[in-house]
């Protein structure tokens, strides 16, 4: 009886052990300008030191670049929203909101189910053409 309990004890410790290592957080930012990254839920999240209309256009040159196409488009006050399909159907979702302390968010989701990995690569393109944007002044 004594064994049974140990093994069920070992067995529930392993199981919190690889349950805290799949929730664990990417702590590296891929920039000075990306804070505060997340995965969750099929959707990856990230705040950037920019303005709304600096970032808004680097998603739309990145996904331009990427061979994205543009099934919506919805402005709102400090809130903007695009959905694009690649081409194999499958749709991106971006959505910037302008913080009241400063800096914005961006949140990405690639398919229903989201993907991580698609999630960081789309996320480094829009960080590389930020950093055009602010240092080349004839790109805005």
């Amino acid at each position: 009886m004594k064994m049974m309990r140990n093994m069920l004890v070992l067995a529930a410790m392993i199981g919190l052990c690889l349950f805290g290592a799949s929730c664990a957080r990417n702590e590296q930012p891929t920039s000075a300008n990306v804070t505060n990254e997340q995965y969750s839920w099929g959707t990856y999240r990230a705040d950037f030191d920019s303005t709304m209309f600096l970032l808004d256009k680097a998603v739309r040159n990145a996904c331009a670049r990427a061979r994205l196409v543009k099934r919506e488009q919805t402005f709102s006050g400090n809130l903007s929203f695009y959905k694009y399909q690649d081409v194999d159907g499958v749709e991106v979702k971006v959505t910037i909101v302008e913080l009241k302390e400063g800096g914005v968010r961006m949140k990405i989701r690639i398919g229903s189910m989201g993907d991580k990995e698609s999630s960081q690569k789309l996320l480094l393109a829009i960080d590389d053409e930020l950093r055009l944007l602010v240092t080349t002044p004839t790109a805005m």
